[in-house]
């Protein structure tokens, strides 16, 4: 009797949990928004002031805060990785920001010839190949 209790509770036990699972199916009715890309107007001022911070750590994380902003303009992309590539001191540092520019849903193409014209600039093979990797992400 105990035995055929207890499988009783165990069968109601398994029935209830699978009971509760619930598959939710979204729809989408709307095509998403395309990216808008309208010019920062301080992003200038702050990658000026970045670059005149003390230590490579700091300027990175500044860079890279700025680089992942939605609404950054051509102007301020290239201004970026120009700074990347002349202030930042370990090419670990360079690349971050630059995978994080190349990241960005405003990714012009003349940011990306800027990028192309000074990948010589990286030390390492690895390096180039990792932002070669990502720009050819961007195009798939």
């Amino acid at each position: 009797m105990r035995k055929m209790l207890l499988a009783a509770v165990l069968l109601a036990a398994a029935m209830w949990q699978v009971g509760c699972v619930t598959v939710i199916k979204e729809e989408r009715r709307h095509p998403p928004a395309p990216v808008v890309c309208e010019p920062a107007a301080d992003a200038t001022a702050e990658i000026d002031a970045a670059s005149g911070l003390a230590f490579t750590n700091d300027m990175e994380r500044v860079y890279k805060r700025i680089a992942a902003r939605r609404r950054l303009s051509e102007q301020s992309q290239i201004q970026l990785v120009n700074a990347a590539f002349t202030r930042l001191a370990f090419p670990n540092s360079k690349v971050a920001v630059l995978l994080a520019v190349i990241r960005n849903p405003c990714f012009s193409p003349a940011t990306e010839k800027v990028i192309l014209d000074n990948l010589g600039r990286l030390a390492f093979p690895d390096h180039k190949r990792a932002v070669l990797d990502e720009i050819g992400k961007r195009k798939e």
